[in-house]
């Protein structure tokens, strides 16, 4: 899928497009950003990182088995990771 603009109800911009392995410190920051009961609530436990194995597995997506969709919103002028989702 290629990068696509949309609109969030609310107006707000929003790029959306798949999951690349240069994604992984997106993905690092996005745990960082969690609260603990996000953090829990996801993990079932509390992860404070990944193991490159994990984030190689979390970005490597192949687009057929392993489908990986990322969001990301402006903030700063900067773009910054606010959703994932995957389908395996």
């Amino acid at each position: 899928m290629a990068e696509e603009a949309l609109h969030l109800p609310d107006g707000t911009p929003v790029w959306v497009r798949d999951l690349r392995p240069d994604d992984a410190p997106a993905l690092i920051e996005g745990l960082e950003r969690l609260s603990p009961e996000s953090n829990y609530r996801r993990f079932l436990s509390l992860r404070t990182g990944f193991t490159e194995r994990e984030l190689a597995y979390l970005t490597g997506c192949d687009g057929v088995r392993h489908i990986g969709i990322g969001m990301q919103v402006e903030e700063d002028g900067r773009r910054r990771a606010i959703a994932v989702a995957r389908c395996i």
